[in-house]
This record gives structure tokens, sequence and C-alpha cells, in this order.
């Protein structure tokens, strides 16, 4: 039987033992509570991570396939080259379109660039790595054709139904003059960079998968899923994407796993899988990382320690807290050097686009003034002589559109000059007057015509003689003149010259183009300069033009340390304003300015010296040769002719010439070799035979680098009578001056 003690003694000890197994369980429950929690945290912590990294993979997969192909198919669509071979008005796999395919195919290194016509036949193709093209084959079947013919860019990813590979698809829809489709430009571009962005991502697993779920791309060491279906496929959505042959003869097997729920197994090792869709008609990327494992020894390290758990759980917070802080720096670091290292592809891609882009600027050119130069030569031909006056209109018309062709051509490249930093500034000594002369020469015909008064207002204390780029000044005024021009229907072109600061070395000066004409809108002022601007796209259709004139002479105002800017208000006309700095010549400087002008004023003098004279004509384009022939022998000096450099060198080593008219691009061998030849025979045997270089090529390193070569002058196509001419001259001078002194010296001697 208990005592009242007894009862007493369990009751003060059965106190302490409740306290104790209380403290006990609950430390016990905030311990599994909080290993549970954590478990929970860790789990959607990774599937965050998983996620954010799937998107960004998705993202980057996008912004491929987005800049280096959708954006270069749309501006090929629009190439009038690529339009007439669509539309049939030009013979299939002719030699323009397949350089224009080719050089594309090799710029953005793709598989291969076709154009298909109305019907889906292959018009033009460039050669795939095999050599082969897809010139008359049809695949008006392919989704990429079907959509874009409804005038819808498209992607579209499929196994080549030819070529049997893999690859992506951009297509975009060619437009004919009356703004419906002619036909669709295609560029295939094979996998390789998506499969090195899934290779090189930090998931074990990772896919791209069709609308349907067929694997398409895999990282490398996943390449016995590709053609799996890994979402269940019924019989027949099997047997019509067989029947599509998007994924060829492939038999679309099932995946032994399925990646249409959030978790899967492979060898027993438990993923989690994450989709993300791109941008590429329903297809998806998908991830697939390990899930962490849980550590359940954990729990019995922590349970003999449960009862001082709360004694340690601020500092293991501050421990993970500190591990995750250090984690997310490092990554914040990785992070930096991945958008470092892009930040550099893409500058040396940007890079590599440039040169590019000048190299075909410059092949272009070369291609353009070749045909221009017979064009305007045989015009200027034909106008010198009999014609009816309607005959002399027409021809009068086709000389103005040759020449305005021209100036285009030269407004695209000293903008592609100007852009890729290669636009040189020359500092010689001229006279201001003869610049401003030049001016209204040139312009004085367009502005009688339009009825329009051009004068000009220059204040007394203008410098005669200054030191810069004259051609450039000059090249400045015609722009904005002609703009001014173009705009004023009546009134006048006013050219303001004024001296805004000068010392004894330098000079200041203020130039305006003042106009009485249309006006620019105040919020049109803004982007006036900016590249192919205009003030109103009607502009464009009523006064013509590219937008190009007043972006040149903005970077050119720069190129000579000034400013340019404008006053306009609409409906009243509008001022353009420029500055630049010049340097003061010395005595010296304008002695050589005087001789020089002496020098052109006694051009005419030295127009005896061609008569008679035998010269030799080098030149591969019959065109040109009887252009230049006609021209030369009007002024009675004969021409023997080489269609080569081999001919050439011939026909020097044969008989003696007064001058040699060197071509540059010729077969057998061009003009550098031919000249090479010859002053290699100079060195050795004595003498020296100018020899003036004629190219379509125009800039300023094609100059320097013939001259480098050896040749004596330069003359740049189409030719103009005037400056072949005065070549001619100033060598044939020199050289009897050279021949002078030497007689000189023979004498004295």
């Amino acid at each position: 039987m208990a005592t009242p003690q007894s009862e007493k003694d369990k009751k003060n000890t059965s106190g302490p033992t409740c306290k104790i197994w209380l403290s006990l369980f609950l430390s016990l429950f905030v311990l599994f509570a909080s290993v549970f929690l954590a478990l929970k945290a860790q789990s959607f912590y990774f599937n965050t991570i998983q996620k954010q990294q799937t998107e960004q993979l998705a993202n980057a997969i996008e912004r491929l396939l987005s800049t280096q192909y959708t954006l270069p198919c749309r501006q090929l669509s629009k190439q009038p080259t690529v339009i007439e071979n669509a539309s049939h008005q030009s013979l299939p796999d002719n030699r323009h379109i397949l350089e224009l395919l080719q050089t594309t195919k090799d710029i953005l290194s793709v598989s291969i660039v076709y154009v298909m016509d109305n019907e889906g036949t292959v018009t033009a193709s460039s050669k795939t790595s095999s050599g082969k093209g897809l010139t008359g084959e049809n695949y008006k079947f392919r989704p990429y054709f079907s959509d874009a013919i409804k005038g819808r860019e498209s992607r579209y990813a499929a196994v080549g139904v030819t070529t049997n590979e893999r690859g992506l698809y951009f297509s975009a829809p060619i437009f004919g003059t009356a703004g419906a489709p002619v036909g669709v430009v295609v560029i295939k571009s094979g996998i390789q960079q998506i499969q090195v962005e899934l290779s090189e991502s930090s998931f074990q697993h990772a896919a791209l998968i069709s609308d349907s779920g067929i694997v398409f791309v895999v990282s490398e060491t996943d390449k016995d899923w590709l053609y799996h279906a890994s979402l269940p496929l019924s019989p027949a959505q099997k047997a019509t994407l067989v029947k599509s042959r998007q994924f060829a003869d492939n038999p679309l097997t099932d995946l032994p796993i399925s990646f249409d729920e959030n978790t899967t197994s492979i060898d027993s090792v438990p993923y989690t899988i994450h989709t993300t869709p791109v941008a590429l008609n329903g297809w998806k990327l998908v991830s697939l990382e390990k899930q962490q494992k849980k550590f359940p020894v954990i729990l019995l390290i922590l349970i003999p320690g449960s009862l001082l758990s709360y004694l340690f759980i601020s500092k293991i917070r501050a421990n993970n807290n500190e591990k995750l802080l250090k984690e997310e720096m490092e990554e914040e670091i990785l992070q930096r050097r991945s958008v470092q290292e892009q930040l550099l592809i893409a500058k040396e891609a940007a890079e590599a686009a440039n040169i590019a882009k000048s190299d075909f600027l410059a092949n272009i050119s070369h291609e353009i003034r070749t045909p221009m130069n017979g064009i305007m030569g045989m015009t200027t031909q034909v106008l010198n002589s009999i014609l009816t006056e309607e005959q002399r209109k027409q021809l009068e018309i086709v000389d103005s559109s040759a020449q305005r062709l021209l100036g285009l051509i030269n407004s695209i490249l000293d903008f592609s000059k100007i852009e890729a930093g290669k636009m040189e500034i020359e500092e010689v000594p001229f006279v201001l007057d003869e610049k401003l002369d030049e001016v209204f020469s040139m312009m004085a015909v367009k502005a009688e015509k339009q009825k329009v008064i051009l004068s000009l207002e220059s204040r007394d204390s203008i410098p005669p003689v200054l030191i810069g780029d004259p051609d450039r000044l000059l090249q400045i005024f015609i722009n904005l003149v002609n703009n001014a021009l173009k705009f004023t229907e009546q009134g006048s072109v006013k050219i303001l010259v004024q001296c805004n600061k000068s010392d004894s070395d330098s000079v200041l000066l203020q130039f305006g183009v003042q106009d009485t004409g249309i006006g620019i809108p105040l919020e049109k002022q803004g982007v006036i300069f900016d590249s192919f601007a205009q003030a109103d796209s009607s502009t464009t259709r009523k006064y013509g033009g590219t937008g190009l004139g007043l972006s040149i002479s903005s970077q050119l105002v720069k190129l000579l340390g000034g400013e340019i800017w404008l006053e306009s208000e609409e409906g009243k006309g509008a001022t353009f304003w420029f500055t630049a700095y010049f340097k003061l010549p010395n005595i010296g400087s304008e002695a050589l300015v005087s001789a020089q002008d002496t020098v052109e004023k006694n051009g005419i003098r030295w127009r005896s010296i061609l008569s008679n004279r035998e010269i030799l004509l080098v030149e591969d384009e019959p065109i040109n040769m009887i252009l230049a022939k006609a021209v030369l022998e009007k002024e009675h000096i004969h021409i023997t002719t080489a269609q080569n450099g081999l001919e050439a060198v011939d026909h020097y080593m044969s008989r003696a010439f007064d001058c040699i008219l060197m071509d540059i691009q010729m077969p057998e061998m061009d003009g550098y070799q031919t000249t090479a030849v010859i002053r290699s025979h100079e060195q050795e045997y004595g003498g020296h035979i100018p020899i003036i270089a004629m190219t379509a090529h125009a800039t300023q390193g094609d100059r320097q680098k013939c001259l480098a070569a050896g040749m004596d002058d330069y003359v740049t196509k189409p030719l103009h009578t005037e400056d072949i001419f005065n070549a001619i001259e100033k060598q044939l001078q020199n050289s009897l001056s050279i021949a002078a002194d030497a007689t000189d010296g023979v004498r004295k001697a």
C-alpha cells in the first residue's frame, strides 16, 4: 500500500520527468520539422536553379536562331537578285545569284542557302559540303515553304530529304513588285551550335524535342536518344510523323524514359525534369538534373544531440547563410566571366562581319564601275557626235542617270569607309574661292533648270589660302547644296562663309547653306543626320535620295574637327551650318598653290604632247577597251592593245611606247604582276616608262597599293576624259622634264 510520502515523491519526480520528456519531444519535433523543411527547401532551391538555367539556355538558343539566321534570311529575301531569280526574271543558278548565295553561306557558316519559286521548285542553290546543290528539287510539301509562301517567316527543324542531315530551316517570303510572294528563300543551318550549347551546359542530360516529343538534338553523352519518342504517341500520330519524313526514315521508337513527368529514373538514379518552350513552333528544351541526396545518416547523427540542437541552430543558420552567400558570389563571378566571353565572341564576330562587308563592298564597287565605265564613256562619245534633238535629249537622260548612279555608289563607299574608320583626311594647301567656284560650276545647271537663284555671301576676313582637305570640303558643300536644291522648288539657295576664330597657325571657319524650301519639322530635326534618314518617308518618293548625303556630311565634318547643325522651320526653309578647322600656310605653301594653279591653267598647253604618241592599252574588258581606244585616238594617239599581262609584256619587249595604261584585274597575269615584270626589266637594262593604273577599285588603300607596286599614277573607272588626259599629260611632261635634266647634266659634265 502506497504511503503519502511515496505519493509525494512520485509527484515530485514525475514533474521534472514530464518536463524532460516534453523538452525532448519538443526538441525532436523541432529537429524533425527542421530536417523536413530543410529537405523541402533544398528541393525547391535546386529546382529553381535548374529552371533558371534551363530558361537561360533556351534564351541563348533563341538569340542564336534570331540574330544569326532569321535576320539574315529576311534581308536576303529583299535582294533584287533573289527577287528576279524567284520570279524567273533571271536564269536558274546564274553567276550573280550563286555568288550571293555562296557568300551568304560562307559568312553565316551554314549548310546551304537556296531560293524557291512559288511552286516550291529550287531555282538557285549554294553548294553543300559534298559540292552539290539543290537546284531543280521541289519541296513544296515542307512546312517552311507552305508557311513562307503565305507571307510569313518560318522556322522548321527536320532531316534533309536530299542531304539526310539534321538541320534548322529558316525561310522568308520573297515579295514581288506587286506585293505578293513570288517565292521563298531558305537558310539551312546545322545543329552543331545547339549541340555545343547542350553539351557545355551544366546539366547531366539535355535535349531539344519536337512538339510531338521526338528527340532531335542532344548533348554528346545522349546520342542514343536521337529520334526516339519521349512522349506517348498513338499509332495515328506516329504514322503521320513517318509520312511527313520530318525525321527521315527513323522508326521513332519510344524512349525508355518519359519527359511528361517532373521526375524520372535512369539506371536507378533519380532525376528532376524541367521543360521550357523554345521559339520553334512548339518545340521544347528538356533538362535532367540528378536529385540531391537526402543523407538519412544525418538524422542518426543529429538524434543523440537533439537536446542540444536548439543551442546550435543560430550557428548552423549562420554557417549555411555564409556558404550560400559564397556560392552565390562564385556563381556571379562565373556568370560575369561568361558574359565577358560572350561579349568578346560577339565583338570578334562583328569585326569579322565588318571585314567581310568591306570586302564585299569593294568587290561590288569593282563589278559596278566596270560596266559603268562603258555606259558613261560610250554615252559621252555618242553625245559628241551629230545627233537629232530627240536623240540628244534621250542620251542626256542616260548620262544623267549614270552620273546619279555613280554618285550613289560613291556615297555608299564613302559611308562604308567612314563606318570602318578608313576615311583619310589630307592636309594640302588650296584656295577656298576656287573650291566655292567648283561648287557653283557643278550646281549651276541644276539651279538654273529649277529657276532657283544660287548665290554666295562671304566675309572679307576669310584667309585666301588654307591647308586642309579640299576634296572633303567640296564633298560636304555638294551634298548640302544638292540637298537644298532638291527641296527648294522656287526661291534661292545661298552659301554663307564666315570666320569664327583665328590665330597665327589655324582658323575656324563657319559655313552655311541656306534655302527657301519646304523646311524640316522640329520633331524630325534630331534624326536628320542619321544614316538613310529622311524628314518624311513621302519625300523619298517625291524628291528621291537615299538619306546618305547628310549622314556622310556629318561624319566628314567631324573628321575635319568641326560640328554640324541646322536651323529650320517647316514651310520656311532651312539653314545647314557646319564648322571646320584649317591650318594657315606659310609663304612657301602659298607659292605652291600658285604654282599648282599655274600648271592647271596651262593644262591645255600640254595637249600638244599627246599627238602622235605611242600608248599601250592593257584591258581585258572589250567594252572598256573600245571606249578607251576611241577616246584616245581622237587626240591622234597611236594605240596598241593587249588583253592581259602576258600580251602586254610581249608588246613592251618588242617595241617602244611613251606610256602604258594598265588595268588591274586581268586573267593570266594581273596589273601588279605585269608592272613588276616591266620594272624588273628596267632595273636591269635602264629606262622608265610611265604606267598609269586603270581600276574600278576606288579606295585610298587601292591607290597606295598601285603606287607601291611601281605604277606612276592612278585613275578610277568609270573613266572621265579629262582625268585620263591629265594623267597622261602629267606623266609625259614628267618624262620630258627628266630627259631635259639628264641633257643638262651631260652638257655640264
